[in-house]
Order: structure tokens, then C-alpha cells, then sequence
């Protein structure tokens, strides 16, 4: 994990820090000492209490998936499928914390259909890197860690939190299941586009908004601001962008989906490029989402679909930074690349205020 800084001054720790950093150790030793069945048992039960703590989020979330699927969705069916996403979202967190135990044995039992990667693996053995779309669906951090079981060699971006202590010991757990993670700093665009022409497989969430101006398209019936990033490093480096998604089929088993890969066209001009690249990504991530709904993130904070926020006194460098990644310059509590797993569900988690 690239993404551990030293302070040489020491550090003097906020009550509210170490009380979170104990909360966390207590509820990973318990998760860990629980066969996984059971500790994936005492999910569902967390996601239970979650909703007695989460009304506002949950408004919200429901009011989301009406804006999404019509007006006229039933009250049961915007309901269930929120309840689902929720229990989806707690359920990550607990395979995350046990990540450490994620080998190639667990994958192989916990992916009902490996085999749909194979034009990804042919084309890693090319030589060629890649980028891998993996939208908040299902467990999607599996894109970023479980695709190395499987000879693709994959790399993410993760973002601080504000808390030091569990900053550091989720990276740890990050570390633990594989694939390389690279701090998002002012030189992690050098070490992207480095790995990728190395033959690595860049995994990214593209379903992020950016805060600032970036990349306007279609999505959800609504209009998005994407971070150019994904396109952008992939037209730089001349390689592919597969889109794909994770469904969890039950309480132990996911199912992979990787669409027909999309390529840079040289012969665009640069923005043109871009904006078909970025378009055609979320077209796709789109009819995935629809037709699971009840798999999808609805709880994130940075909803999608919320309007661009303009920075007058942010830096050029930072509005560079979300323009690539879609992280804000305060630095969120997000797993971005497989944007995946524990820093976004920590974060997201929170009531709002």
C-alpha cells in the first residue's frame, strides 16, 4: 500500500479519533473470531439496526430511486429495494474487514462465473493495461482485489481519511487482499499512467460525480458530472476500458458481468474522445443499475446526480485533482478505483446533519 505517511513530529490523537479507531478494532475482532456465515448473519442484523439510525439517508435514498425509475414505482418496491442496497452496503463491510482471509481458494468459491473475464485476462497477457469501470454495484471492491487471483494484476487509487488511526489500519486491511494501492497525491498521475503502460489494470468507479466542471453526460435520466480520469488516462496511455458490475446472488455468492471493452480513437480530437469514452461507460453502467436496482449505492453522500459546484478559491492543482479523480481536496473518506469498500461505507454510513 503506497499510501502510509510518517509525520517525524509526533502526533497527538482527539479523543474522537481513538474512540472510532477502538469502536472499529472491537467490531474486526469480532467479525474476524465469527465463522463467516455467521458474521455475515450479524450483517443483516447491523443493517437492521442501521435503518433506526439513518431516517434522513434513507429518505433521501428512496427519494432517489423514484427520481431514477418513475413516479409511478410502487411504495413497496422503492422500499425493498432500498432495504436491499442497505443490507448490500453492510455486507461489504463485513467481507472487507475479512479480507485478510480473501485467497484464491475464497474467490474461486465466492464467484459463481469467473470465466466472463477471460477477454480481460487475454488481454493483460498482451502486455497491455487496462482500465476496469466497476460500478457501485454489488460487492464492486471484488473488482479491484479478487481480479489478482485471476492473473490481472490491478491498482487503485485511495483517498486519507481524517482519522489517522483508522486511515491507517483500513489500509493495512486493504493491503492485505491484494492489488496495489496508490495514495491519490499531486504524483499519483505519473504512477498511474507508468503502471498502465506496464501492462496493470487501473480499477475505478465511474459512477463518481466531480465537484467542479468535468465531464457532462446522460445517466439515470438526469444529467452527470463525471472526473474525466478514466477517459482521459486511457487515451493517453492507448488502452481499452472495460465496463463491469457485481451482483451479490446470495449471502456468499457474486456474479461478475464485464462488458465489450471501449477503445480510445486516436483520430478524435482529445475532448470530443473523452465525452464518447465517458458516455459510452455510463450508458452501459446504466442498464446494469437498472436492472438491479436493489444492488445499487443509492446512500452515497456525492449522489450522482447533484449539480456542479463551483470553487472560486480552490487551487488550480486540487481542481486538477477532481477533475481526474472526483475526490474532494479536503480529502473524503473514500476508497476511490474500486471506490470501493470500507473508507466509502464508513463515510457514507453517517447520518446527515
Amino acid at each position: 500500500m503506497q499510501c502510509e505517511t510518517y509525520d517525524p513530529y509526533p502526533v497527538k490523537y482527539r479523543i474522537k479519533h481513538i474512540l472510532e479507531y477502538r469502536l472499529l478494532r472491537a467490531i474486526c475482532f469480532v467479525v474476524h473470531i465469527l465463522p463467516e456465515r455467521a458474521a455475515l448473519w450479524l450483517g443483516l442484523v447491523l443493517s437492521g439496526l442501521a435503518r433506526l439510525f439513518m431516517h434522513s439517508r434513507i429518505i433521501e435514498a428512496k427519494k432517489r430511486v423514484r427520481v431514477v425509475l418513475g413516479a409511478t414505482s410502487p411504495n413497496r418496491e422503492i422500499h425493498r429495494i432500498v432495504r436491499l442496497s442497505l443490507q448490500t452496503l453492510v455486507l461489504n463491510g463485513i467481507e472487507m474487514i475479512r479480507m485478510r482471509r480473501m485467497d484464491e481458494s475464497w474467490v474461486r468459491d465466492h464467484i459463481s462465473n469467473p470465466e466472463v473475464i477471460q477477454p480481460l485476462q487475454d488481454h493483460v497477457r498482451t502486455g497491455q493495461g487496462a482500465i476496469l469501470a466497476a460500478c457501485h454495484m454489488g460487492n464492486w471492491h471484488l473488482a479491484a482485489v479478487a481480479m489478482n487471483y485471476f492473473h490481472v494484476p490491478t491498482f487503485y487509487l485511495v483517498a486519507h481519511q481524517r482519522n489517522p488511526l483508522t486511515n491507517r489500519f483500513i489500509n493495512r486491511m486493504l493491503e492485505a487482499g491484494g492489488g496495489e494501492g496508490i495514495c491519490r497525491d499531486t504524483g499519483s498521475m505519473r504512477t498511474i499512467i507508468r503502471n498502465l503502460r506496464s501492462g496493470k489494470v487501473l480499477a475505478i468507479t465511474p459512477d463518481v460525480r466531480s465537484r467542479t466542471p468535468a465531464v457532462a453526460v446522460d445517466f439515470l435520466g438526469g444529467k452527470a458530472n463525471i472526473p474525466e480520469g478514466m477517459a482521459l488516462f486511457a487515451r493517453q496511455t492507448n488502452v481499452p476500458i472495460f465496463p463491469c458490475s457485481t451482483v451479490r446472488e446470495s449471502l456468499t455468492s457474486h456474479r461478475w458481468r464485464l462488458h465489450p471493452a471501449i477503445y480510445p480513437d486516436p483520430a478524435m480530437e482529445k475532448a470530443e474522445d473523452i465525452q464518447r469514452m465517458t458516455q459510452q461507460v455510463v450508458q452501459i453502467v446504466e442498464s446494469d443499475i437498472r436492472a438491479h436496482p436493489e444492488q445499487y449505492f443509492w446512500f452515497n453522500k456525492r449522489w450522482i446526480l447533484d449539480p456542479v459546484q463551483e470553487h472560486p478559491t480552490s487551487s488550480r492543482a486540487n481542481r486538477q485533482s477532481q477533475a481526474y479523480t472526483g475526490t474532494p481536496e479536503t480529502g473524503c473518506a473514500d476508497m476511490h478505483g474500486a471506490g470501493m469498500g470500507l473508507h466509502n461505507i464508513a463515510d457514507n454510513m453517517q447520518p446527515q446533519s
